[in-house]
């Protein structure tokens, strides 16, 4: 069995809303939490790929459904996406999806997500951290950055709601191919706090 670790340098995150934490931290546990925030552990246990060549690697698997689910997405979204002129980075095989097999439902509307660090959005009511400076929020999916490049990598929940892998799937791919096609927009996406996804859909309208 094998899991890697991979660095949470993370900027683009699909949010779940949930409860703002009030208050603040002691001194010394703000500090060691500055300093210790684990990473999150991603699993390549067992590797598959979508009939369009999309990589989703788990701890153990996930269904027929799921990988469907993923490629009916990539290729709505590869759609709209030359749909206003795109045209970078529009090949299924480039894009890995780690899958999470324990992820939480969010308080609000019960969507799968899991606990990460993102400062950007500290003090916000995405924020569930009460130490100042530190930001953790409850993501549905999640965009891996290789230091200060964003990947061709994301995080989405193991799910039998093929609705939420079907968006999950498409939120963490638009903020790569934003990346990939217009820097502008990526800036202006990249932390989203009053309107979310889909992005590229509204560059439609």
């Amino acid at each position: 069995m094998k899991t890697i670790t991979k660095i949470i340098l993370i900027y683009t995150i699909a949010f779940v809303l949930s409860a703002f934490s009030c208050g603040k931290g002691s001194d010394q546990s703000c500090k060691d939490k500055a300093k210790n925030t684990p990473n999150l552990q991603v699993y390549s246990n067992t590797g598959q790929t979508t009939s369009h060549g999309v990589k989703v690697y788990s701890q153990s698997g996930v269904s027929t459904g799921f990988l469907e689910a993923v490629d009916n997405s990539a290729v709505e979204l590869f759609a709209d996406a030359r749909a206003i002129g795109y045209t970078n980075a529009l090949d299924y095989g480039l894009y890995i999806i780690y899958v999470q097999p324990n992820c939480t439902a969010s308080p609000e509307n019960q969507t799968p997500s899991f606990l990460v660090r993102a400062d950007n959005y500290d003090g916000t009511i995405y924020d569930q951290e009460i130490c100042p400076n530190i930001g953790m929020v409850l993501a549905a999916e999640m965009v891996i950055k290789d230091g200060n490049a964003v990947s061709n990598e994301y995080v989405i929940c193991n799910s039998t709601d093929m609705n939420y892998v079907k968006n999950a799937a498409r939120f963490g791919l638009e903020h790569i191919l934003i990346k990939r096609n217009d820097e502008g927009y990526y800036i202006q996406t990249e932390t989203h706090t009053t309107s979310g996804h889909p992005l590229i859909a509204q560059r439609m309208q």
